[in-house]
């Protein structure tokens, strides 16, 4: 699976002022608000909110040989 990481949209609050910047005012609204106290809401933002990337390079790369020969 290859999955390209956008750097426009680093975290889910740029992501969310864009589509407020793209769509309807109501379409956002309805999209964006939740039911009665927004319970589901706010744990789905806030698990969303704890995802975190490991960038390739804390990987454990092993067994690389960094020598090299100048002449």
């Amino acid at each position: 699976m290859n999955l390209k990481y956008n750097t426009a949209y680093p975290g889910m609050d740029d992501l969310r002022n864009k589509a407020k910047s793209r769509i309807p005012k109501f379409a956002f609204e309805y999209l964006d608000g939740g039911c009665n106290e927004d319970v589901n809401l706010h744990r789905n933002t806030s698990e969303l909110r704890d995802v975190q990337l490991k960038p390739y390079y804390l990987n454990n790369y092993g067994g690389i040989d960094m020598s090299t020969s100048l002449f």
